[in-house]
């Protein structure tokens, strides 16, 4: 049986893998992702492998057009021991050995010399690379929604009071993005790179799929809705914990801190609905309903009286204006209204 040892260096050894991992396209991503769909357990080695070959791109060294292949395979060959076809070469090649017990030992040598001048080669260019590294961060105030682009072709609907940030270098290594207030994705597949959403402590990843992060400011609850496919929930930092995987149609309601965590099945209109511009109330109280107003339209709302009794508004507005929405309010909670620019005051 194949050892983790083995696998690493018939990756490093396999030129079409270089290729995909260097000078990736439409034809070998099709592949690769294939065959790591089919082999998940191989998929930390990859990356291993991949973080490997990229850091070979750090030091610019004067050599010719196909220079550094010839050299790593080079290398390689010096420290291949298998004699079984590769798992992961699409020709199935065959791997020579002789002197094992010397090959063997060259193997350690070369890979504690390559981790070695791996690691002197990021932190002689970590400076540099933490100067051009940059956040990038998309905002949109209240009253305004906006759908975003990512690189890998992820998209993301931002709903209105929110922020989403990420590194200048998202995708190259990894993809993860940070969410403040609340946001719809419809995540791009690459099992090679997960996908990865942080709000507050908690990290939600996905492969492929699509899912709501709600966490506003002021909110005492965090909430991940999955739509469709399969997401992960854990605490950021927790490594001893698997986390909760969320299935279509289902919840997170996690309290401030993390402390309590609840799954429940999620009403899809309720979750979603926002992103398509319908807005849903289902047992609102008054202030709920004032913030998520103020959020929508982007305005200020002010009371002035008492209502004449407890709000628990119920009702859908598809694409209303906020004149529209009040005064549906007002037949039934006996409620006026004044608009003033972005100022407004109900009256009770």
């Amino acid at each position: 049986m194949k050892n983790d040892k083995d696998t690493l260096i018939e990756l490093l050894a396999n030129e079409d893998f270089r290729k995909w991992i260097l000078e990736p396209t439409y034809e070998r991503d099709l592949f690769w992702n294939k065959r790591l769909e089919n082999n998940p357990d191989k998929v930390e080695l990859v990356n291993a492998a991949r973080e490997f070959l990229r850091s070979l791109e750090y030091r610019k060294f004067p050599l010719k057009p196909g220079d550094k292949d010839k050299i790593l395979s080079n290398i390689i060959a010096q420290t291949s021991i298998k004699t079984g076809p590769s798992e992961f070469d699409p020709k199935r090649k065959r791997l020579r050995s002789t002197k094992l017990f010397y090959k063997i030992a060259a193997s350690f040598l070369l890979i504690c010399l390559g981790v070695l001048w791996w690691k002197s080669s990021l932190q002689e260019t970590s400076e540099n690379a933490n100067e051009q590294l940059a956040i990038i961060k998309k905002e949109n105030p209240q009253g305004r929604k906006s759908t975003i682009l990512l690189p890998d072709r992820t998209r993301v609907i931002l709903n209105a009071d929110s922020r989403l940030t990420y590194d200048s270098d998202y995708g190259k290594h990894s993809r993860t993005v940070r969410v403040e207030g609340e946001a719809f994705f419809e995540v791009k597949p690459d099992v090679s790179r997960p996908f990865n959403v942080i709000s507050r402590d908690i990290v939600t990843t996905a492969l492929g799929t699509s899912f709501n992060v709600r966490a506003f400011d002021g909110e005492d609850r965090l909430e991940i809705s999955l739509k469709t496919g399969k997401v992960k929930v854990k605490k950021l930092n927790d490594s001893n914990s698997q986390g909760q995987v969320l299935d279509p149609g289902e919840g997170l309601m996690i309290s401030q801190g993390g402390n309590k965590i609840e799954k429940v099945r999620i009403d899809p209109l309720i979750t979603f609905g926002w992103k398509d511009g319908i807005l849903v109330f289902k047992d609102n109280s008054l202030q709920e309903v004032i913030v998520t107003l103020e959020r929508w339209y982007g305005v200020k709302i002010k009371t002035s009286g008492q209502p004449h009794s407890q709000w628990k508004v119920n009702g859908r507005f598809e694409n209303k204006t906020l004149e529209q929405v009040l005064n549906s309010l007002g037949f039934t909670y006996d409620l006026e209204f004044e608009i003033t620019g972005k100022n407004v005051e109900l009256k009770f």
